[in-house]
């Protein structure tokens, strides 16, 4: 029992797939023009679902990264300098100085004026 593969892409990725197989396709034809061996790309196309799907994933999820790595992100700081020129204390600081009493028990006990140690 065969099963029928199915395209999920756009019409467009099929395009750009089926160019791809054709500059790779190793198959053999004889004099007469017919197909005497057909390559593994071309079997791909017919048999291979899983391979196809992965193939489709791979090309979306590798677009989406790269969007991502080349995309600037935007900062929520307000000082010219980046979180990463700080140094390890200023930011240990500024995270401190961020924490609400819900987030620090020990800000709601006595010995804190303001909030903060004394």
């Amino acid at each position: 029992m065969s099963m029928q593969v199915v395209w999920h892409g756009t019409q467009q990725e099929s395009f750009d797939l089926v160019n791809a197989i054709a500059r790779n396709c190793t198959c053999e034809f004889g004099l007469m023009g017919v197909r005497l061996a057909t390559c593994a790309p071309h079997r791909m196309l017919t048999e291979d679902q899983r391979a196809l799907d992965g193939l489709l994933f791979v090309r979306r999820m590798a677009e989406r990264l790269n969007r991502e790595e080349f995309t600037r992100a935007k900062t929520t700081f307000t000082s010219r300098r980046s979180r990463t020129s700080r140094t390890l204390s200023q930011i240990i600081v500024e995270d401190e100085l961020a924490k609400t009493p819900e987030q620090d028990p020990e800000i709601k006990n006595e010995g804190f004026e303001g909030g903060r140690k004394l």
